[in-house]
């Protein structure tokens, strides 16, 4: 059987069309779902900036009114038009009744608080936090496909395993199934070992036929959740080895979200407090086209004695966030701890399987050489050849487990 795995895993290797779960995970990287929600999602946040970077310049504000008035005493029309552009503004009114421009003015006017600190650049550093979060949000979308992918690689591998022994071990049981037979007939064999060897071969290839079912579903599963057609390609078994680094790499995401919260809110309640802190002083010059001369203006806007109550409350949300970062990594180390232990758990029940397998290879072929001299029964030789297979199955698939776990290490951060 040992010489069968190895059969195996040569034949895979040496496959023109072998794919590997590296390639897997390209594939998925850049065809998949994710990559596609992660493009939507960039494009929202051009957007979104783009917006941004339009405060103050985004369209020309207009801004018109009428009035008429009418009694028995006199009359009034008159009209109003302001207009506005980043720091260019008109103002105009226009007495109807005489046919006469009342005012004109044409000039520049400002914020004297945006000069220090505007909105603009507000709402731009707040935006650099928010898509740094969201981005790592589709990351993690994307982290979750590549899981699901390693996954289902550990299961194909799995299935592809047992398949191929239990094809290579058929044609034997088939040939032990008529020898027997054959004894049985001439009557120098028992019944139950004619029964016993029938069965067998019965169960081997209806295994077979629903492992061939199990691989066709698990080839369509990658084409259908993860947009990876396999076509005539075979996937390759690839042994992994772990690096420390991966592990101090898990939950690095996590930690990174919450900063950029931590961040947010102290940007939120720096600007809150320098809005609340500082009156509004609007500044303009223009030209007074009517009057032909220059007008100054200035313009004082604040309100007083007032409870900063959003400032105080972005200065919560900011402690909050802090005690959050440590309870999130202590969870993280956690977390490290559990992926090294589960590592160091699988290397040891490989290596424990890896000696059962010796073992039972020993006693397969000390119970064959028993029956074959009629000292042991068929049963008994077939119990023992059957925890030999059983063994060297499983310790195949704990090595496709212990090498899933690392990928999937490698790429959870």
């Amino acid at each position: 059987m040992k010489k069968l795995v190895l059969s195996f895993l040569v034949s895979c290797s040496m496959n023109i069309f072998a794919v590997t779960l590296d390639e897997l995970i390209f594939e998925l990287e850049s065809g998949g779902y994710s990559r596609e929600f992660k493009e939507l999602e960039i494009k929202d946040l051009e957007i979104e900036e783009r917006k941004i970077n339009l405060i103050d310049r985004d369209g020309i504000e207009v801004r018109g009114e009428s009035s008429y008035f009418d009694d028995s005493r006199e009359r009034e029309f008159d009209s109003s038009l302001t207009t506005k552009y980043d720091i260019f503004k008109y103002q105009g009114s226009y007495n109807h009744e005489d046919g006469r421009t009342e005012r004109e003015l044409v000039g520049v006017e400002k914020n004297l608080k945006d000069i220090f600190y505007s909105e603009r650049s507000y709402r731009s550093s707040i935006f650099q936090y928010e898509r740094e979060y969201r981005l790592n949000l589709e990351r993690e979308r994307l982290e979750e496909d590549i899981v699901g992918v390693i996954g289902l690689y550990r299961t194909y591998m799995d299935t592809l395993l047992e398949l191929k022994l239990k094809n290579e071990l058929l044609p034997g049981l088939e040939s032990e199934y008529e020898a027997i037979k054959k004894h049985f007939e001439v009557g120098t064999g028992t019944e139950v070992d004619y029964r016993y060897s029938q069965v067998r071969v019965i169960n081997a290839r209806n295994e077979i036929r629903q492992l061939e079912e199990d691989l066709v579903k698990i080839r369509e599963d990658f084409h259908e959740n993860f947009r990876i057609n396999l076509g005539d390609r075979e996937i390759q078994r690839m042994e992994a080895s772990l690096s420390p680094a991966y592990i101090d790499s898990i939950g690095e995401r996590d930690l990174e979200n919450i900063v950029l919260q931590r961040e947010q809110a102290k940007e939120n309640y720096t600007y809150s407090r320098y809005e609340n802190k500082w009156p509004d002083i609007n500044a303009g010059s223009y030209w007074d086209t009517v009057s032909d001369g220059w007008l100054v203006s200035l313009e004082l806007n604040k309100t007083l004695f007032e409870y900063d109550d959003t400032s105080e409350l972005f200065l919560v949300e900011k402690e909050r966030l802090g005690v959050e970062y440590d309870r999130k990594a202590g969870e993280v180390a956690g977390i490290r701890r559990d992926y090294e232990n589960r590592y160091n758990s699988l290397v040891r029940e490989r290596d424990n399987l890896t000696r059962q397998q010796e073992v039972d290879e020993m006693k397969y072929n000390i119970y064959k050489l028993m029956y074959e001299q009629g000292t042991k029964s068929y049963i008994d030789y077939v119990e023992k050849y059957d925890d030999y297979v059983d063994t060297s199955i499983a310790l195949e698939k704990k090595s496709n487990e212990l090498d899933a776990l690392i990928y999937e290490i490698k790429y959870k951060n």
